[in-house]
């Protein structure tokens, strides 16, 4: 049986899309030590050329006065631009434990892993947050031996989502239809898709 991938899932495409627009400014984005570099040689321009007023030509005091709008000209394009990568790295890295975690139901977070396979795998906790009758970890186990299994990394059990949808095939309640269409087009069909890529791919 494929192990699971340990704490690897994936987010529902909206997630997905916001990440690789993410990417795709921090890509565009300057690094923070060219900036960093820019700073500090616009720093030394500034300052030779107050230098050279206050000493070279003797304006003294009044100098600065002169060069300070110098300041503002050469700094504020890298400063905004620091702070914005900055602001990037800082949220990239808030976000860093969640991307690619979850998925989301109706405003419930579902936590999917994906084993080597690119079979899918639901935290069980989180399938009765939105079935709140699902059965229980005793009697999925024995009902789907080969469907269930306990993940050390979150020390709880999941249920592969093929199984799963199974299972829903045979209920009627509106929150199981609609979580079952969710499940279906939102988690199976694109794993399905991504292990017939794969296998293409391999072949």
């Amino acid at each position: 049986m494929p192990p699971i991938k340990p704490r690897w899932s994936a987010e529902r495409r909206a997630h997905e899309q916001h990440q690789r627009a993410v990417a795709a400014e921090s890509t565009n984005a300057e690094s923070t030590p060219y900036l960093v570099g820019r700073i500090a040689v616009r720093v030394l321009l500034a300052l030779a050329f107050t230098w050279l007023l206050w000493h070279g030509v003797g304006l003294g005091i009044f100098g600065l006065v002169f060069a300070a709008p110098l300041f503002g000209v050469l700094l504020a394009r890298p400063l905004i631009d620091l702070l914005g990568d900055t602001r990037r790295a800082v949220r990239h890295r808030a976000l860093a434990p969640f991307e690619g975690r979850h998925y989301e139901h109706r405003g419930i977070a579902i936590d999917i892993a994906e084993d080597d396979t690119q079979e899918r795998w639901l935290r069980v906790r989180d399938v009765r947050k939105v079935l709140p009758g699902f059965p229980r970890d005793a009697l999925l186990l024995h009902q789907y031996p080969q469907a269930c299994r306990q993940d050390p990394a979150i020390k709880d059990l999941r249920i592969q989502a093929t199984a799963l949808l199974a299972y829903l095939s045979k209920a009627g309640e509106p929150a199981a239809l609609k979580f079952r269409r969710w499940l279906e087009h939102e988690v199976v069909l694109p794993a399905h898709k991504r292990q017939v890529r794969g296998g293409r791919t391999a072949a």
